[in-house]
């Protein structure tokens, strides 16, 4: 015999009250593990383990319906674009009025130029990666990089938060440069050159 999940309804905001449409509402059980390597970056973690699975989608007005939760509560992943993602612990099962306050990415910008000439390198590629807890413990997760001005080699990291970051930049004929910038605060962006 199946047993019927409960549901969880609610509402996904920025800081402004401004309600977020197109949001993903993932569902987990109590089996979402995090281990004491990932504790620095829980919502990467998570973000890991729910990877496969689709997740509910805000409405126009924020609004969301997660329907199939297993047991008495379950714990919520919430991922926007442009948006810092959330993980909800142990939200009970029923709950209908659930408000989800989401905060702006931030992001880390990276100029590539030539050390000498002090002028853009056209063929530069930027890879970078987040670690939960240094390099002796955590996951690396690869964060997402866009190119943003063709000519001047300017790449937008985002999902950047608190945690350490390495970021490598390549381009043929160049010795490859690192980065380790510092995390930097929601909502915010920081300029490096390298």
């Amino acid at each position: 015999r199946m047993t019927r999940g409960g549901l969880i309804r609610g509402r996904i905001v920025d800081s402004s009250g401004a309600p977020i449409a197109g949001a993903r509402v993932h569902v987990s059980d109590g089996s979402l593990s995090i281990d004491r390597s990932e504790a620095v970056d829980p919502v990467a973690a998570a973000r890991r383990a729910v990877r496969k699975r689709q997740g509910f989608v805000s409405d126009a007005d924020g609004r969301f319906t997660a329907t199939g939760v297993p047991g008495k509560s379950a714990h919520l992943l919430v991922l926007a674009p442009r948006c810092d993602g959330v993980l909800l612990r142990c939200v009970p099962a029923g709950i209908d009025d659930l408000e989800t306050v989401l905060q702006p990415e931030a992001r880390l910008l990276v100029q590539v130029t030539d050390s000498s000439t002090e002028e853009s390198v056209p063929d530069a590629e930027v890879v970078a990666i987040r670690v939960g807890a240094g390099m002796s413990g955590g996951t690396p997760l690869s964060l997402p990089v866009h190119r943003v001005d063709e000519d001047e080699a300017v790449f937008e990291i985002g999902q950047v938060g608190p945690a350490l970051h390495f970021v490598q930049v390549t381009a043929p004929g160049y010795a490859p440069a690192w980065l380790e910038p510092d995390g930097v605060a929601a909502g915010k962006f920081r300029l490096e050159t390298v």
